[in-house]
Protein backbone atom coordinates (compact mmCIF):
# COMPACT_ATOMS: atom_id res chain seq x y z
CA UNK A 1 0.00 0.00 0.00
CA UNK A 2 2.82 2.42 0.79
CA UNK A 3 4.63 1.82 -2.45
CA UNK A 4 1.54 2.31 -4.27
CA UNK A 5 0.89 5.59 -2.62
CA UNK A 6 4.29 6.67 -3.45
CA UNK A 7 3.64 5.95 -6.64
CA UNK A 8 0.96 7.64 -7.30
CA UNK A 9 1.89 10.71 -5.49
CA UNK A 10 5.41 10.65 -7.68
CA UNK A 11 3.79 10.48 -10.79
CA UNK A 12 0.93 13.70 -10.25
CA UNK A 13 4.09 15.50 -8.63
CA UNK A 14 6.36 14.68 -11.33
CA UNK A 15 3.86 15.22 -14.26
CA UNK A 16 3.16 19.03 -12.86
CA UNK A 17 7.18 19.53 -12.41
CA UNK A 18 7.49 18.42 -16.02
CA UNK A 19 4.44 20.63 -16.76
CA UNK A 20 6.09 23.87 -15.24
CA UNK A 21 9.90 23.20 -16.74
CA UNK A 22 9.11 26.16 -18.92
CA UNK A 23 7.58 28.62 -16.07
CA UNK A 24 10.51 27.81 -13.78
CA UNK A 25 13.25 28.24 -16.48
CA UNK A 26 11.34 31.84 -17.48
CA UNK A 27 11.01 32.37 -13.65
CA UNK A 28 14.92 31.70 -12.89
CA UNK A 29 16.08 33.96 -16.01
CA UNK A 30 14.02 36.58 -14.97
CA UNK A 31 15.69 36.45 -11.06
CA UNK A 32 18.73 36.66 -12.40
CA UNK A 33 17.66 39.56 -14.44
CA UNK A 34 16.46 41.32 -11.44
CA UNK A 35 19.73 40.18 -8.97
CA UNK A 36 22.18 41.33 -12.18
CA UNK A 37 20.13 44.73 -12.40
CA UNK A 38 19.76 45.30 -8.53
CA UNK A 39 23.33 44.68 -7.92
CA UNK A 40 24.36 47.36 -10.95
CA UNK A 41 22.20 49.59 -9.59
CA UNK A 42 24.10 49.60 -6.06
CA UNK A 43 27.17 50.04 -7.84
CA UNK A 44 26.53 53.05 -10.37
CA UNK A 45 27.12 56.38 -9.26
CA UNK A 46 25.31 58.44 -11.96
CA UNK A 47 21.69 59.02 -11.85
CA UNK A 48 20.55 58.15 -14.83
CA UNK A 49 22.54 54.98 -14.45
CA UNK A 50 20.18 54.22 -11.71
CA UNK A 51 17.33 55.39 -13.38
CA UNK A 52 17.66 52.92 -15.88
CA UNK A 53 18.70 50.21 -13.45
CA UNK A 54 15.87 50.80 -11.52
CA UNK A 55 13.51 50.07 -14.56
CA UNK A 56 15.68 47.50 -15.75
CA UNK A 57 15.15 45.69 -12.23
CA UNK A 58 11.21 46.68 -12.42
CA UNK A 59 10.43 44.92 -15.43
CA UNK A 60 12.26 42.28 -14.43
CA UNK A 61 10.17 42.02 -11.60
CA UNK A 62 7.07 42.30 -13.60
CA UNK A 63 8.47 39.06 -15.92
CA UNK A 64 8.77 37.23 -12.55
CA UNK A 65 5.16 38.03 -11.23
CA UNK A 66 4.32 36.95 -14.44
CA UNK A 67 5.70 33.01 -14.09
CA UNK A 68 3.32 32.55 -11.01
CA UNK A 69 2.93 28.36 -12.63
CA UNK A 70 6.46 28.26 -11.69
CA UNK A 71 5.49 28.57 -8.21
CA UNK A 72 3.29 24.93 -7.97
CA UNK A 73 5.60 23.62 -10.15
CA UNK A 74 8.25 24.02 -7.17
CA UNK A 75 6.11 23.03 -4.61
CA UNK A 76 5.26 20.00 -6.71
CA UNK A 77 9.39 19.49 -6.85
CA UNK A 78 9.56 19.60 -3.03
CA UNK A 79 6.74 16.97 -2.44
CA UNK A 80 8.30 14.84 -4.84
CA UNK A 81 11.75 15.49 -2.97
CA UNK A 82 9.46 15.00 0.83
CA UNK A 83 7.77 12.01 -0.40
CA UNK A 84 10.79 10.12 -1.97
CA UNK A 85 12.67 11.06 1.59
CA UNK A 86 10.16 9.50 3.47
CA UNK A 87 9.55 6.09 1.37
CA UNK A 88 13.20 5.57 1.68
CA UNK A 89 13.21 5.49 5.42
CA UNK A 90 13.12 2.17 7.20
CA UNK A 91 9.72 2.16 9.04
CA UNK A 92 9.77 1.53 13.06
CA UNK A 93 10.04 -2.33 13.93
CA UNK A 94 11.87 -3.42 10.79
CA UNK A 95 15.96 -3.99 10.43
CA UNK A 96 17.24 -3.21 7.24
CA UNK A 97 18.86 -5.63 5.93
CA UNK A 98 22.57 -5.15 4.38
CA UNK A 99 21.30 -6.50 0.83
CA UNK A 100 18.89 -3.45 0.59
CA UNK A 101 21.22 -1.02 1.02
CA UNK A 102 22.23 0.51 -1.49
Amino acid sequence: MRTLLFIIVAGIAGMVVLTTVAPLIGLFLTLALGYYGVRRFLLTDSAFGKLGWAVVVLIALSMSISNTPALVGIVAALLLYYAYRGYRKTPEGYEQEDWMID
